[in-house]
Parts: C-alpha cells; sequence; structure tokens
C-alpha cells in the first residue's frame, strides 16, 4: 500500500513495505521515520523471507487474492508470525447478500449508482472513482469484495486468528469493513 500507517504505528524496530505495485512502494513517505523500512515489490504468495514477524498488516489486499488461493495466503501470514505475533487484517465484505439472484445484483448495481451520482454532484470526484471501481469488482471480478463476514472469520479461524469487529456501512447491501 502507500504506507498512510507508517506516520502512526507506535515503536517500530524495523518495517517491511511489500506491494504489487511500484507506484504504491514510490508513493510512501519516509519523512520523519528514523527506523528502517525494506520496500519490497512482490506478490504476497510469492514473497520469501527467513524473517518473522511481530506483526502483519493487510489493509483492503486481501480481496485482490483469487478465492482458491486465499487460505493459502493465511496460511502464509501464521508462518510468517512470530509465536505472539499479531495479524491485523482490514478487509471489505459483501453480507447476506445472495449474488447470483439477479434481483439482488441490481440492488447492489442501483446504490452503488446512486452513491457514484451523489458524489459526482457534490464535486467529490475521487470518492466517486473510488466507489465506481468497488462496483465494477463486485459486478465482474472473481473473488474481489465477495466473502461475507462470515468467510473471513471461517477463513482466519483455522490458522489461530479471530475476527475481533467488522461494520456494516451500507445496510441496504450488507457491505462493510472488517
Amino acid at each position: 500500500g502507500n504506507g498512510r500507517l507508517i506516520q502512526v504505528l507506535p515503536k517500530i524496530r524495523e518495517l517491511v513495505c511489500l506491494d504489487v505495485s511500484y507506484a504504491m512502494l514510490d508513493s510512501i513517505s519516509t519523512d520523519n521515520i528514523i527506523y528502517p523500512i525494506q520496500k519490497v515489490h512482490s506478490d504476497f504468495l510469492d514473497y520469501s523471507t527467513n524473517k518473522c514477524f511481530d506483526k502483519i498488516i493487510s489493509i483492503m489486499s486481501m480481496h485482490h487474492i483469487p478465492h482458491h488461493e486465499k487460505n493459502k495466503a493465511i496460511s502464509k501470514v501464521a508462518s510468517l508470525l512470530n509465536k505472539d505475533g499479531i495479524f491485523f487484517l482490514g478487509e471489505t465484505f459483501l453480507d447476506s447478500v445472495n449474488i447470483d439472484n439477479r434481483y439482488n445484483m441490481l440492488n447492489i448495481a442501483d446504490i452503488y449508482f446512486k452513491k457514484i451520482k451523489n458524489c459526482f454532484s457534490n464535486g467529490v470526484i475521487s470518492h466517486g472513482l473510488k466507489d465506481f471501481q468497488i462496483l465494477r469488482r463486485i459486478l465482474f471480478s472473481n473473488g474481489e469484495y465477495m466473502l461475507s463476514k462470515k468467510q473471513w472469520s471461517e477463513l482466519i479461524l483455522p490458522h489461530g486468528f479471530t475476527l475481533v469487529t467488522g461494520k456494516i456501512t451500507s445496510p441496504d447491501i450488507g457491505y462493510g469493513y472488517l
């Protein structure tokens, strides 16, 4: 990601930032940072290291991993953590909506089109574009933004992780974040 969390993270000895995008890695600001930062250009599943970590933070990235590889990714997170390590997962979920049902898909599309129109009408173009990207992924991508809160919980539980909280932000379609 873009490293925005770097500025607010508590005491750190060292930080490894991993992303498949050079642009995201280049956008990481190291201003006023006194600890070593390693920027790694790699897909998480291809990333190789002998290090173990105290904390692994994944914000809005696991949904990009195809469904059939998500368990492998969570397993890899568990293997990279020290014994008492902590995994912070920040993700979106789509709850209680059967996406195979045409009516539900039309409802999702209608809600997002209204959100997008409202953003553009109010001059909040960047937010409207983000909502458009989310809608596009919901409608056309295989696996992105499609896990429910329960599915995320069931995915992480066998690896010793628990879901601490989740909040629905669009109740009409059950869209929210962990």
